[in-house]
């Protein structure tokens, strides 16, 4: 599947079923280390509305993140990290976190919490999760590398039309500046209906490079529209 939250969320839930989690979930960093997707499953559409914004990182979240390696905790509140949670999100008690690393850079983190089966979770799903979490680490980099790809392709056609855009109204110049000097000298010898002709063949000039400009500029546009 070609889309990154689509992978991300199938991610999840297999992870999720394979260690017998009641819920799960998958948080995406941005370059500052800000969650910028959060995915979850476990949980349904009006649950999550009453949970309102997603974490910011901090409890558990953050103990994961800071520590940078798979963490289990058999009680959520008794854990010297822990928050609590906001107002409408449902009751949790074990947890499973995994980071969501590739080459050393910590991409995000995987979520598993009330193994259903155990009162906690045990080393072997830790690292069946490791292995969801690597799976997630390929698809989010693939995507980060797809998105630089059609960025560079982007910027190479517009420096391109650019490039065209200045080549073309060079010529145009340097052609309107010959014929005003030639209607200038033309006029200045009384020579008007020449004169008249030099002017006519400069509007047909400025018409043509008109339309070029434009069609450039549309171009432009549905480039960056593209982005």
């Amino acid at each position: 599947d070609l889309s990154l939250d689509a992978v991300l969320q199938r991610v999840v839930e297999l992870a999720r079923d394979l260690v017998q989690a009641r819920y799960g979930a998958l948080g995406v960093f941005d370059e500052e280390g800000s969650i910028e997707r959060f995915l979850t499953s476990g949980i349904t559409a009006q649950e999550y509305a009453l949970i309102g914004a997603p974490p910011q990182g901090r409890g558990l979240l953050g103990e994961l993140k800071k520590v940078g390696h798979p963490l289990r905790v058999r009680d959520i509140a008794s854990h010297p990290s822990s928050v609590g949670f906001p107002p409408g999100h449902p009751p949790m008690t074990s947890f499973l976190g995994v980071p969501i690393s590739y080459k050393g850079r910590l991409l995000g983190n995987l979520y598993l919490t009330d193994k259903q089966d155990a009162p906690e979770f045990g080393e072997a799903d830790s690292a069946i999760v490791v292995l969801f979490a690597a799976e997630a680490a390929v698809a989010i980099e693939n995507a980060r590398l797809h998105e630089q790809v059609q960025h560079l392709a982007i910027e190479t056609e517009r420096q391109r039309i650019a490039r065209e855009m200045h080549d073309g109204l060079a010529q145009v110049l340097g052609y309107v500046n010959v014929k005003a000097g030639a209607a200038r000298r033309l006029v200045s010898l009384g020579r008007m209906e020449q004169a008249a002709q030099e002017l006519r063949q400069l509007e047909a000039a400025a018409q043509e490079v008109y339309v070029e400009v434009r069609e450039a500029i549309l171009g432009l546009r549905t480039i960056t529209q593209g982005k």
